[in-house]
């Protein structure tokens, strides 16, 4: 009696409501960027799925169109083949840097997990250079049905946070001041008035109501920024790049920049009406660290309520082939004391014995049974010829902090801004039935419902296939709001 294998996996695709000048989010059988795993030393307690958010990078050096942007939800066991796959359609005739899926997760809240996409939506201008027209967040059910989005005309494209508990959104926009730089940091012979781009932090309600606002450059000032990692002040200052938002367990905001460092925001109250904030990691932090215990270009900074410590992912000084200007991407685990501004450094990690670096991007993924991802990015593995280039682009590690395994991108310049795993209550995702009939001609592969489209692993389109031989066999069918293999 022949063997049939299998497996089933669902990917997401177009979804009604946007507009093709948005960026579509279309249903592409042919395409999909290959993640390889190896299997350091396997281990099957870990969380099977993981999410990716891929994008192309090949772009900013030869400006050649590509479609490797989206949202990716694979199987460990299975990685080409995934559970969920979002892919964002450029716009014809704009070129390739015109559509990008930039950043992804899916939040646990009130109203039960919700997944969260990021477009990035522009045009190329009269120069050559891509210029940015729209950023949106757009939030999904668990029936991957979209239920919200937030799309200001300003809107910065690092991160949104979604409370647990109150189901409250923050989200930042773009906000232009100008700031006056002592001549001692810039270098002029006097002080100089620059226009910056700064943030606003906005927090709003279930209804849409802004409960919470917070500008950055009405409360740090020049000398925060860290002038060692920035150019000379050109026209317009990228003031402090902020990269990511996170709720503290008690309600407050934890802030990362780039150029600033690790920032915790209090709201208002009796002893502080107008608020504060504290710097915790950065060139002015109100807890005097060492250099040694500070973070650089910083992706990721929060609280983990299991051990109750603070943790952070940290670039280092990017990508250089230089060894005497490369830092590696590290890991830090703070016991913070906020109120007597002090803390213990718990854990300065560094995940194996090379130095491994990260490309301006990465995070570093803690799962509940302790174990974690550390993200690298993976723009490294290009161009050829670089001697990072055979970096994975991302490590799975035990609560031991032993590799299990190592994630690939096959081609170099595909790059994955945030990764995250989940075990198997990922979204409510319908699963397609394959049925397996015994004919005279072999054995007949139909689904037990009817779908628009088909792409088996055969290379058939067909509604069914008779096939002979012992081995895996695979289906994509297209959906109204995703497509499925099984």
């Amino acid at each position: 009696m022949q063997k049939f294998y299998l497996f089933i996996i669902i990917s997401l695709s177009y979804i009604t409501g946007y507009t093709q000048n948005e960026g579509a989010l279309i249903l592409d059988f042919n395409y999909f960027p290959d993640i390889e795993v190896e299997a350091v030393n396997p281990d099957e307690n870990l969380n099977p799925f993981i999410l990716f958010t891929v994008r192309d990078l090949r772009q900013f050096v030869f400006g050649f169109p590509t479609y490797a942007t989206g949202l990716i939800v694979t199987d460990i066991n299975h990685p080409k083949y995934p559970l969920l796959f979002l892919h964002l359609e450029n716009i014809p005739g704009c070129g390739p840097s015109c559509a990008q899926l930039s950043d992804a997760r899916v939040y646990d809240t009130p109203f039960g997990q919700t997944l969260m996409i990021h477009k990035e939506i522009g045009h190329i201008n009269e120069f050559g250079n891509p210029e940015t027209d729209y950023h949106g967040f757009i939030f999904y059910d668990e029936n991957l049905e979209p239920v919200d989005s937030i799309a200001p005309p300003e809107l910065d494209f690092h991160d949104v946070a979604i409370h647990p508990v109150s189901g409250n959104k923050i989200h930042a926009e773009v906000h232009m001041d100008s700031l006056l730089f002592p001549a001692e940091l810039t270098g002029f012979p006097n002080d100089s008035l620059f226009p910056v781009e700064a943030i606003k932090i906005i927090e709003t309600d279930t209804s849409g109501n802004i409960v919470f606002s917070w500008i950055s450059s009405e409360h740090l000032s020049p000398d925060d920024m860290m002038w060692h990692i920035l150019n000379p002040p050109g026209p317009l200052i990228d003031w402090d790049h902020w990269n990511s938002v996170r709720y503290d367990y008690d309600g407050n905001l934890l802030l990362s920049f780039r150029h600033v460092g690790l920032v915790k925001v209090f709201r208002p109250d009796a002893d502080y009406p107008e608020g504060r904030h504290l710097i915790f990691s950065g060139k002015n932090s109100h807890f005097n660290l060492p250099p040694e215990h500070q973070t650089l270009l910083q992706h990721d900074f929060y609280y983990f309520p299991q051990d109750g410590f603070y943790h952070c992912f940290s670039n280092g000084l990017m990508t250089s082939n230089d060894p005497e200007i490369r830092e590696p991407a590290l890991g830090f685990i703070y016991d913070i004391n906020w109120q007597d501004t002090s803390y213990t450094l718990v854990q300065r990690f560094k995940p194996t014995a090379d130095s491994l670096v990260s490309f301006g991007g990465g995070n570093w993924h803690r799962n509940l049974d302790g174990s974690h991802i550390f993200n690298l990015g993976g723009f490294i593995n290009f161009p050829a010829g670089n001697p990072l280039e055979a970096q994975p682009a991302a490590l799975y590690m035990d609560a031991n902090d032993e590799v299990r395994y190592q994630f690939y991108f096959e081609e170099g310049g595909i790059f994955s801004y945030q990764i995250h795993s989940f075990d198997t209550t990922l979204l409510n995702i319908q699963r397609p039935e394959i049925v397996c009939n015994a004919t005279d001609e072999g054995l007949l592969l139909s689904t037990s419902k009817s779908y628009p489209q088909y792409l088996w692993s055969t290379g058939d389109t067909t509604a069914t296939i008779t096939v002979q031989d012992t081995a895996s066999y695979f289906v994509r069918v297209a959906l109204n709001a995703h497509f499925a293999s099984s």
